[in-house]
């Protein structure tokens, strides 16, 4: 409830008809006339509340829980009742894939006063992006529209505004209540796709230092071994997006190993917000990935029976199910195909690798053009002579589109103290932290931010 003091004698009467004539679709914007014509209209700046030296005599603008008195001897007592207004969409910390020209659509929802007649909204930069201000219209006590977005981290505040009074400057707003949501980020949305070493030492972890690094909540409890994580129901999956610990990078990571530094890495140099999404499991391969797709059970134990619940690719799953309609994508940084070395495997590991990546883009992103950057394993992969398993990859490489190298672990350089069995297996600790980084940093460059085919966000349609 909000409370208005004005002038009699220097203030249009809001109980008179004319206070009330113009409609609640009347146009905000600066020196707009008073007349009934007038219809909120797109691409045009909004109408300015008035300074603190603004003079009553011209007109008043009523601000949401403030009592506003003009000079004058005679007074009234306004008592205007307004719904909070609330916004559904978009949420605290999300990100939105930008396309390749540093844009994109961000979709706003919410509910409001069913009585208002528009709602202003207003995108404030906080890092970067461009600030942006316009006027939704109101249907029903919602409101819904779309704004196309420059590449940056905002804060989105959205106003309604019950109705507008005549003044000497054009038809002015009444505004109600309020709301703002931080941090809501146009920018890069990454999945991250593999196995134990892609998911990094549980032992050694580094949170993203800049707050534009971000990703979803991880819905895991790593006290339980193997536990494949509350990922069955996806429609239960809550939609909350937040910082990069050293404990989460959801949906399906409890530790961050070093990807928080690889977003802080990506953040600085193209100067947009991050979000990324881990969906590596440890001890997995493509082939389990292939029969999780088919719905077909391994045949022998893994880890307590975790294919019953489609493990491995459940996360993988649950990403494009529940968050990636809202964000979209970039691509899908791949390391997999070390744990197909054996026979059991290897000699359909193409195929499978093939069958993963076309079923990942056709049907889980309904986007062929998804990019996917994958990896080379060590030639001595967890002593297993991984060089066919390299051969492979690169067939994979050399006939599927939109495919490029990651990082390339046949590479000598790549062994030494930072990983475990000799040089040759895990990458651990600070050092192994480290040098993982390094190889991820220089695999992703700025290029390939404007030479691959994002995947908008779809939802809320």
């Amino acid at each position: 409830m909000f409370f208005y003091n004005f002038s009699f004698s220097q203030s249009p009467n809001p109980l008179s008809p004319k206070a009330d004539s113009i409609p609640k679709t009347q146009n905000l914007r600066a020196g707009a006339s008073t007349s009934t014509s007038g219809n909120i209209t797109r691409n045009s700046q909004l109408a300015q509340p008035p300074s603190k030296t603004d003079s009553a005599a011209k007109y008043i603008l009523f601000l949401p829980g403030f009592s506003t008195s003009a000079t004058g001897s005679n007074f009234y007592l306004g008592i205007i009742v307004g719904r909070q207004i609330e916004v559904e969409f978009p949420k605290p910390n999300q990100i939105i894939q930008r396309n390749n020209s540093n844009q994109a659509v961000l979709r706003i929802a919410g509910t409001c006063d069913s009585s208002a007649a528009a709602v202003e909204v207003n995108l404030i930069p906080i890092q970067g992006g461009t600030a942006q201000s316009d006027l939704f219209q109101v249907n029903n006590g919602k409101y819904a529209d779309s704004l196309w977005i420059t590449g940056g981290d905002y804060r989105l505040e959205v106003k309604t505004i019950l109705r507008y009074i005549p003044s000497s400057n054009g038809a002015m707003p009444i505004y109600g209540t309020s709301r703002t949501v931080e941090r809501v980020g146009v920018g890069e949305v990454l999945l991250l796709w593999g196995h134990s070493f892609l998911a990094g030492d549980p032992s050694y972890d580094e949170p993203a230092s800049d707050p534009r690094v971000r990703t979803v909540a991880v819905l895991r409890n790593p006290s339980i071994p193997n536990e494949p994580g509350k990922l069955q129901d996806l429609d239960a999956l809550p939609i909350a997006f937040q910082p990069i610990t050293t404990s989460n990078i959801g949906p399906f990571g409890v530790h961050s190993w070093m990807w928080g530094r690889f977003g802080d890495t990506l953040a600085k140099r193209l100067n947009v917000p991050v979000l990324l999404y881990m969906t590596a499991y440890g001890g997995s391969n493509v082939w389990m990935n292939m029969k999780n797709i088919k719905r077909e059970r391994f045949g022998f134990d893994w880890f307590g029976g975790q294919d019953q619940y489609w493990m491995p690719y459940r996360p993988v799953e649950a990403a494009f199910y529940k968050y990636i309609p809202l964000t979209g994508l970039r691509a899908v940084l791949v390391e997999h195909g070390g744990n197909d070395a054996s026979s059991q495997f290897l000699s359909t590991l193409y195929e499978n690798f093939v069958f993963v990546i076309n079923h990942t883009r056709t049907v889980q992103a309904n986007h062929s053009q998804l990019a996917f950057k994958l990896s080379k394993e060590g030639v001595d992969f967890l002593n297993q002579n991984s060089a066919i398993v390299n051969d492979k990859i690169q067939q994979v490489l050399n006939t599927i589109p939109n495919t490029s190298k990651g990082i390339d672990l046949s590479d000598p350089a790549t062994q030494g103290p930072w990983r475990d069995d000799g040089g040759k297996g895990h990458f651990r600790g600070k050092l192994g932290h480290d040098k993982y980084l390094e190889l991820w940093k220089a695999a992703v460059p700025n290029s390939f931010f404007s030479t691959t085919t994002p995947k908008p966000a779809t939802k809320p349609n």
